[in-house]
């Protein structure tokens, strides 16, 4: 736990309990994409959740310093944002006002990743290549909460299980 998050955890500024409702672990290893789902509930106090970030990233320790490698990220804010329905209306996902003890999940789905060529410097160009060299995995999701001023944004952080799939390679199409 680093020094902001043990500040947040004692004065209690967040507002927020963060809460994985459905994560890809074990995930497959060659997939170029990883999705989660995320559950905010207010504390006792109302919050406007104003923009969500998932990050998956990879992890190891060289001669005792840590190295960290970002696989992929999914932001989501007022500008870039899906649209849901709330009280039967469809409205953008951002702003969302929670009222004390109110819940609202948000979806990561980090794409676009090729997971073996950003490990291949670290000797991660399979599943049992990267354990071999001590990396490992996370997901870390961040709510933008207005109220924080984006001083202290909750954070949660999951270790994610790999497994070896097969990889596979994209179809090669002829122009016609």
């Amino acid at each position: 736990m680093g020094f902001f998050d043990k500040i947040k955890s004692m004065v209690g500024v967040t507002g927020v309990k963060l809460e994985y409702t459905w994560i890809e672990s074990p995930w497959p290893y060659f997939d170029p994409m990883i999705k989660a789902t995320l559950n905010v509930t207010a504390g006792k106090d109302a919050v406007t959740i104003i923009g969500t970030k998932g990050t998956f990233y990879a992890k190891r320790t060289v001669k005792n310093v840590e190295e960290k490698i970002i696989l992929g990220t999914d932001i989501s804010n007022l500008e870039k944002c899906a649209t849901t329905e709330r009280n039967g209306e469809w409205v953008k996902e951002f702003p969302c006002a929670l009222e004390s003890g109110g819940q609202v999940s948000y979806g990561f789905f980090i794409m676009d990743m090729d997971v073996p060529k950003a490990l291949a410097e670290w000797g991660g160009e399979t599943p049992a290549s990267a354990k071999a060299n001590g990396i490992t995995f996370f997901l870390e999701g961040e709510v933008d909460v207005k109220e924080t001023l984006d001083l202290f944004d909750p954070t949660l952080t999951q270790e994610i299980d790999v497994y070896h799939n097969e990889r596979k390679e994209e179809p090669e199409y002829e122009e016609e």
